[in-house]
């Protein structure tokens, strides 16, 4: 049995997404390789070509923030990407209001609970076709993470597209209904009450 994990129950802000400003494509989490930031501005040089005003956002901290300072200015896209190191949970939540697309590019991702996040914020996303969360939120936009110019398209798409982004945040939203720590406590529960009695019929105990 599959019980999978769920995210706080939040508001969804209504109105457009983003921060008012350029356009922006939020990651975060752990910087490491598996996590595939990398993937992440290698599709932002990309955008940047016909978007040089967007904007892309890292988050998080990590043994290779060094090196993903250095790629951003090696694509030529240093000024268009902003490392902010860790954060705390509210300057989470607000970067990914401020957001206009979220996306989990990881190479190797069992689940993933950064884009339940980013829909209770009323942020659209995109998912690494590696993830986990690609089960509990099948509405969502998922491309090879290794594949910069499908990543960059969907970005270019959601930045484009007010329209396109709030069907994706209102498709992601009812994929998640049903989605919380309570309704997985439960089906927790009943697979180990039944793993119990599978295993007494067994072995002929009571």
């Amino acid at each position: 049995d599959a019980v999978y994990n769920a995210a706080p129950p939040a508001r969804v802000p209504s109105g457009p997404v983003g921060g008012g400003g350029p356009p922006t494509a939020l990651f975060l989490g752990r910087l490491t390789r598996q996590k595939g930031a990398s993937f992440f501005l290698r599709a932002a040089a990309l955008v940047c070509e016909g978007r040089p005003d967007a904007r892309f956002v890292v988050a998080g901290d990590g043994e290779d923030r060094l090196r993903l300072v250095e790629e951003s200015a090696a694509l030529g896209i240093a000024r268009n990407v902003l490392f902010t190191g860790s954060i705390d949970d509210a300057c989470r939540d607000r970067a990914y209001r401020d957001a206009n697309v979220f996306v989990l590019s990881s190479l190797s991702e069992p689940f993933g609970l950064t884009p339940l996040e980013a829909l209770r914020q009323g942020t659209p996303v995109i998912l690494s076709d590696h993830a986990g969360v690609r089960e509990v939120v099948p509405s969502a936009p998922h491309v090879p993470p290794w594949d910069r110019r499908a990543l960059a398209t969907e970005i270019e798409h959601v930045f484009a597209d007010p329209v396109y982004a709030a069907r994706l945040v209102a498709s992601g939203v009812q994929d998640l209904e049903g989605c919380d720590w309570a309704a997985s406590a439960a089906a927790l529960e009943t697979t180990l009450q039944g793993a119990i009695r599978d295993s007494q019929r067994g072995t002929g105990t009571r």
